[in-house]
């Protein structure tokens, strides 16, 4: 690692800002077909929600910037609860000069224009949704748990949002895969009509991977036929052109989505990522930081949001008095990349865990057509 490698690493150590994931709820109006949670737990209970509050409370004396992002489940199936966590944080960030920010993790499905004003006013303004394809392609795979359709409400309401005068920042993550390629071009050209000319919207293109659910493995695209993909598709979207890079993973993104995930540490397995040559080196994980941590709706304190019943990611619990006690060993393997200065385990503390056990109990989709 170089030194100006080493520099760019002294931002994420910053004691002066706390991120905390919160999970609002655990349970999620979608049954996407490779999702990997299993929705066993409900909103966060009254207890943790305290604890949330004195937490906060007790850390605002030492930092300067607050960032909330929102994960789930659905975490707008849960607006009370963030509406309510919202209010006690922007009024004790205005008690003790503290800077207030967010994102959310989104499916789109509940974000309408009465929801995202309200959100701005908290300065919760930045979210990233998963679009899986244009119209039939998107519902193949990001279905209701009814197993109806979602793409039409998401356009619908994305739609609405341009048209208001609200300031956000919209990252659209688009999922490749094997069965939603050819839709692909389509939305690509009206995504660049609709949204992409207005600097609030910008996407990214991202296979889908593996994240503990086999029912992935069937329509992810072989590595070695990625590069070509991201490049016939970055004509489509009208994004920068993709470098290639040794591990196969291809990333476009224009100016718009470079600045938007420059600004942005959600709460997704893989961040998303500027453009190689814009971006710094290299790359830290929100889960290898030590000013971040995952609060469940339970109480768990974890670091990482993929591997949920990994007893290596249950760090402590908070209480209802926001006390934590934490483990420090399993702090330490999270934050080794600073020991080691490896990339990889700077980029994802989570290589080299074995994958999660899936207990979910979900309706059985098909991914057919």
């Amino acid at each position: 690692m170089t030194d100006s490698n080493r520099s760019a690493l002294l931002p994420t150590l910053d004691p002066r800002r706390l991120e905390l994931i919160l999970y609002p709820t655990e349970q999620c109006n979608f049954r996407c077909t490779y999702c990997y949670e299993d929705f066993l737990l409900g909103k966060m209970s009254p207890a943790v929600i305290s604890g949330v509050k004195r937490l906060i409370s007790e850390r605002l004396s030492t930092i300067q910037l607050l960032e909330l992002s929102w994960f789930g489940g659905e975490p707008l199936a849960a607006k009370d609860v963030m509406y309510e966590l919202c209010d006690y944080a922007q009024a004790e960030c205005a008690r003790q000069g503290v800077q207030l920010a967010g994102q959310i993790t989104t499916n789109g499905y509940f974000l309408d224009v009465e929801t995202a004003r309200r959100l701005q006013g908290y300065g919760q303004g930045t979210y990233q949704i998963s679009i899986d394809g244009y119209g039939a392609a998107h519902d193949r795979t990001r279905k209701l748990m009814s197993g109806g359709g979602t793409f039409d409400r998401i356009w619908s309401n994305m739609l609405a949002l341009r048209d208001s005068d609200i300031q956000f920042h919209i990252l659209f993550r688009i999922h490749l895969t094997t069965d939603n390629l050819a839709s692909m071009e389509e939305l690509g050209h009206v995504m660049r009509k609709e949204f992409l000319h207005d600097p609030r919207f910008a996407v990214f293109l991202k296979t889908i991977e593996n994240l503990g659910n086999d029912a992935a493995k069937p329509i992810m695209i072989p590595k070695e036929e990625r590069e070509a993909a991201y490049r016939r598709l970055a004509i489509a979207f009208g994004l920068a052109a993709p470098d290639a890079a040794a591990d196969a993973e291809v990333v476009v993104s224009s100016k718009e989505a470079a600045a938007s995930a420059a600004a942005t540490s959600m709460a997704e397995p893989e961040q998303a990522p500027a453009p190689r040559a814009a971006r710094p080196l290299p790359t830290v994980c929100y889960a290898a930081r030590p000013n971040s941590l995952a609060i469940r709706a339970n109480g768990k304190v974890q670091k990482c949001t993929v591997l949920m019943h990994d007893e290596r990611n249950h760090l402590g619990d908070l209480s209802e008095n926001g006390t934590m006690k934490l483990d420090r060993d399993k702090m330490a393997y999270w934050m080794r990349g600073y020991d080691s200065l490896d990339a990889g385990e700077l980029k994802c503390p989570a290589n080299g865990a074995p994958p999660a056990a899936t207990t979910r109990k979900t309706i059985p989709i098909s991914v057919a057509a």
